[in-house]
């Protein structure tokens, strides 16, 4: 368990308590094992991809992190604080939000609509009847989307005329409010081109700056190359591999990708 690790030697420095920890996550559906004793963590700051081939365990162990499903066995730990998740809304309260890769927006409603959906600010009409404020919204929407770098025209305008690189970028600064301690993000760049998967990389880059963890669900290789401080790679619901990814070469993340883990270098 997360709570029994061993104590540091005396005197040898003290480690920082990573953003978000699990140990011993086990999911079963049946007779199928889609989750074994999956182990790792996200420190502050830092950037772990998830990767794995189809069926390796992830979104089982993403539902699991969001609170949309209940591990049958494990703990997890936010910033150091043992949690229990009964629902995305306990993960949200918590500090941890996750942005799938369906994005959950309304294609109908406005930038600053979207970006308030369930937070909508209101004011009183005529001193007494509640009504939506939709400068407060837009203000609100203006800034949030600022401290993330985030340039738009006209927070007026319809999510439905947004480019995909747009949208994620909408849906995740949508998800991260002041007290967000972790991010999961769910094939952010997925169909994207370049040019828009490289405004989704900076928006990456710069949550992770702020001092958010950031677990991220990936195929794209580029993407992998770009962010990942660290790689955690599912097989057959195991962790196969948990380590940098700045010394492994092409050929070893499409390895990782297929659940192959590299052998270890000389020297």
């Amino acid at each position: 368990m997360l709570g029994d690790a061993p104590a540091a030697p005396a005197g040898a420095p003290q480690q920082a308590e990573p953003a978000f920890a699990v140990a011993g996550a086990r999911k079963s559906y049946g007779a199928l094992t889609a989750l074994e004793e999956a182990t790792f963590s996200v420190g502050k700051g830092e950037i772990v991809c998830l990767l794995g081939d189809n069926g390796a365990g992830k979104s089982t162990l993403v539902k699991i992190i969001s609170g949309a499903i209940r591990p049958d066995a494990g703990a997890m730990r936010l910033e150091g604080r043992p949690v229990q998740f009964r629902s995305p809304q306990d993960a949200r309260q918590a500090g941890l939000e996750t942005v799938y890769q369906d994005l959950a927006l309304c294609p109908n409603l406005s930038i600053s609509h979207n970006m308030m959906l369930g937070r909508e600010q209101t004011r009183r009409w005529l001193g007494f009847i509640p009504v939506r404020d939709d400068r407060q919204a837009a203000e609100q929407c203006r800034a949030r989307l600022a401290a993330l770098g985030v340039t738009l025209r006209d927070e007026n305008v319809l999510v439905r005329a947004l480019s995909g690189g747009q949208r994620q970028s909408i849906a995740i600064a949508r998800a991260l409010g002041q007290h967000v301690k972790l991010i999961c993000l769910d094939e952010p760049t997925a169909a994207l081109g370049v040019k828009q998967t490289a405004q989704v990389v900076d928006l990456v880059r710069s949550i992770a700056a702020r001092g958010t963890g950031v677990i991220l669900v990936t195929h794209d290789l580029a993407t992998v190359r770009a962010l990942a401080d660290r790689i955690v790679v599912l097989s057959l619901g195991r962790v196969v591999y948990d380590g940098p990814s700045r010394h492994l070469s092409a050929d070893q993340l499409w390895g990782l990708m297929a659940g192959r883990v590299p052998e270890p270098t000389a020297g």
